[in-house]
């Protein structure tokens, strides 16, 4: 069971951060 709860967050933290990161680069495209 750890390991599927730690693919589990492996995959929830790279789903966030790549949301996180979409939003840094529209927010930079945007002041651009």
């Amino acid at each position: 069971m750890l390991f599927v709860n730690e693919q589990h967050d492996v995959t929830l933290l790279g789903l966030a951060s790549e949301l996180f990161f979409d939003h840094i680069l529209q927010g930079l495209i945007f002041q651009a």
